[in-house]
């Protein structure tokens, strides 16, 4: 029995001791033989660079030499040469007579807007579609501070908001304002001017006081010369109405640094992104690049997208996109380069080390762009990436 109780002590005590044997040897090469690993993700990358300059169009002010005006054409519409823009008074009363026509025009179609209901698809799409162009008008007014529209604007806005109340209109109700309409507009008949657009474009109320520049850059423009463009801003003049942009090239003319510049050619076509002012990015023409005057230059671009978003700026910044580049994030130290000179990366692959190769299309202080690949064996997004391991090779145990 005694000896039995020896075997037995014997043979825990070699388990136990092959057991902190294993947790041992387990431990050293967690220490010595650490994998660290990161996963292969898609990005995008731009080499672009942010300069500060200012928007110039053609434009001329509209002026009225009668104390009372009240504009008729739109925010950021079209209007054609000789339609009308505003209506000048010469009296309170006729402004005021001016004012109610608007709002009875409003009012009518607010009600006939009730009276015809929404019944399709169509219907809901075209006035969901309003009721987006009444808001974006509503804070394009209230933004520059131009109080002059606000009110018509949002009587057109709460007619299609509260369309649930058609159940209280009548084809009565309309021919009354009708009725009012047609009288008002009678009594003052000949009591006011219409003042009509001189060139076709798109009219804009707002002033910013750059108005008097034109597009016509000297061959001798510099940083310096740009530097007292942006500072020429004028008072706008007594009377004006609003202004008409009355072609759909506009420039953009920037400061930058001498390097950028040297990548821009003129006559080529590069993306500018003005950010927060409008949310997509715009192609434009490289028009002129100014010779560099302390280490820097003007770069001058042209576009005809977006003219009516891009109406309300003017001193602006925007980044110029040189490129763009889309593909795996690999990082710096998980690059391996065989003899032929071939990149690649070794990813864990059924806890086994696989090699990728990679075709490297950017790379940057930690990282490395890789280009995507459909093709067999090729790194792929949510590849667990190899940063570092030691004695690693192809199919190597990876715990």
């Amino acid at each position: 029995m005694e000896r039995t109780d020896k075997i037995t002590k014997i043979t825990m005590f070699i388990l136990f001791a092959a057991m902190l044997a294993y947790i041992g040897a387990s431990l050293f090469r967690s220490i010595t033989d650490s994998v660290r690993t990161a996963p292969a993700i898609l990005i995008t990358e731009i080499d672009g660079a942010f300069v500060s300059g200012i928007i110039i169009r053609d434009e001329y002010v509209i002026i009225s030499n009668e104390e009372y005006v009240s504009v008729s054409a739109e925010d950021g519409k079209m209007v054609a040469a000789g339609a009308p823009v505003a209506v000048s008074m010469s009296s309170s009363a006729a402004f005021e007579r001016e004012n109610r026509i608007r709002t009875l025009e409003l009012e009518i179609e607010r009600l006939n807007i009730l009276l015809s209901g929404i019944t399709t698809p169509e219907d809901l799409a075209a006035r969901d579609a309003a009721v987006r162009e009444a808001v974006l008008a509503l804070s394009r007014s209230t933004s520059v501070r131009d109080m002059a529209d606000t009110d018509s604007i949002s009587l057109k806005l709460s007619s299609l908001l509260f369309e649930s109340s058609a159940s209280n209109v009548t084809e009565a109700d309309v021919a009354a304002l009708e009725r009012e309409l047609t009288a008002i507009r009678n009594s003052s008949a000949g009591r006011s001017a219409v003042i009509s657009a001189e060139k076709a474009g798109l009219f804009m109320s707002a002033l910013d006081g750059y108005e008097h520049l034109t597009p016509e850059f000297p061959d001798d423009l510099s940083v310096s010369g740009l530097r007292a463009v942006q500072q020429s801003r004028q008072e706008p003049p007594d009377g004006a109405v609003g202004k008409i942009i009355h072609s759909f090239t506009w420039y953009f003319a920037a400061a930058t640094d001498e390097d950028r510049a040297a990548a821009l050619k003129e006559g080529a076509t590069v993306t500018l992104d003005f950010g927060r002012y409008y949310n997509l990015p715009l192609k434009v023409r490289v028009v002129k690049v100014s010779p560099p005057e302390n280490g820097e230059c003007v770069a001058v671009f042209s576009g005809s997208a977006a003219l009516a978003d891009t109406a309300a700026l003017r001193e602006v910044t925007a980044r110029i996109i040189f490129n763009e580049y889309t593909g795996i994030r690999v990082p710096i130290q998980a690059v391996r380069m065989d003899q032929n000179g071939q990149p690649y990366v070794y990813t864990v692959t059924a806890m086994q080390a696989e090699r990728k190769n990679i075709d490297i299309i950017r790379t940057y202080d930690d990282y490395c762009i890789a280009a995507q690949s459909t093709g067999a064996g090729s790194l792929r997004v949510g590849n667990e990436i190899i940063i570092s391991a030691k004695n690693i090779t192809e199919g190597k145990l990876i715990g």
